[in-house]
Order: structure tokens, then sequence, then C-alpha cells
């Protein structure tokens, strides 16, 4: 992986390469919404049976670089959380 697209404004940039070096360490992503603590669910897959935005896949499938670009790229003020735990190697 040499690059991460990304459209956005210029304070992404460093996000994205942050977010690059998080997917290369093996560690598990989730947007999250801006100054907040809470993930970004307007960016994440609506389960068809619940009806509700979860993130819970990405702990058991962790985002690759498509993923967060498209995150980034929908939202520029997004950020990116890492989930701690089994998911990133017990962090």
């Amino acid at each position: 992986m040499n690059a991460l697209p990304h459209s956005g404004g210029g304070s992404a940039l460093p996000l994205a390469q942050a977010a690059l070096s998080y997917i290369n360490a093996r560690l598990a992503l989730v947007p999250v919404a801006r100054q907040e603590k809470k993930p970004n669910f307007r960016l994440l897959t609506k389960n068809p049976k619940t009806g509700k935005f979860e993130w819970s896949h990405l702990q058991k499938t962790p985002a690759d670089t498509t993923t967060v670009s498209k995150w980034l790229n929908a939202d520029p003020g997004t950020n990116i959380g890492i989930i701690c735990g089994k998911p990133s190697g017990d962090l």
C-alpha cells in the first residue's frame, strides 16, 4: 500500500497518512464524528435487520484503504478511531 487517496481539504492529508500507517500496523479503524468520541454513523453500513448503523463488523473485518478513503472523501471532517482490544492485536 503506497497511498490512501483523499480529495478533501489540506488538513485531512496527515489524517489519511496516519490512517494508512494504522492500517499497515493491522489496527482496526472506525470513522469518528468530528469533535466527538462516538462513531460517525452516517458513514457506516446500515444493518438491514435492525435498521441501525453499525460498526461491529469492523471488529471482525478491519477497514481497508478503499473503505477509509471513502470515509474521508464522504466527510472530510471525520476523524479516525482505533478499535482497541482483540481487533487491533490486543492494543
